[in-house]
């Protein structure tokens, strides 16, 4: 899979790309995002990743990816939820959400706030990668022996 492009559609707060770096030992190729505060966290913490400051659903993915073969696109919805209750700080919700407290929480608190609460939790991203793309990179593995 490391010729093929890893594609992060609805890059909020970077959970996604983050569990996806741990399954698969790198960050997304390509990270699309209408938010420019999202954008902005997202790349704080992938900064290898090209990113793309446009609504997924308008973005010309084709023109994107050229002739290169997507390996994984992940897309997950963005939904920002108020129950009315006392909000977790930004940090509380990251650690809530499994994120390590290395990872930098760009833009202000409400910003981080929907950027994390909006997240794929990286655990649960890097479980679904892994066992989708298992014998990609098995196959990966065993060509590199």
């Amino acid at each position: 899979m490391n010729d093929e492009l890893i594609i992060d559609s609805f890059a909020g707060g970077g959970g996604a790309s983050l569990g996806i770096a741990w399954a698969l030992g790198r960050c997304p190729d390509i990270a699309i995002n209408h938010d420019e505060s999202a954008i902005a966290m997202h790349a704080a913490n992938h900064p290898s990743t090209e990113h793309v400051l446009e609504d997924v659903w308008k973005a010309d993915l084709r023109s994107l990816v050229g002739d290169r073969d997507v390996g994984l696109l992940w897309a997950s919805p963005d939904v920002i939820v108020d129950i009315g209750m006392r909000m977790l700080t930004p940090r509380e919700l990251a650690r809530a959400q499994g994120f390590p407290d290395t990872y930098q929480l760009t833009g202000t608190k409400t910003s981080q706030v929907a950027r994390i609460g909006n997240s794929v939790c990286p655990q649960v991203a890097a479980a679904i990668v892994s066992a989708n793309c298992s014998s990609a990179v098995d196959a990966e593995m065993a060509g590199a022996r």
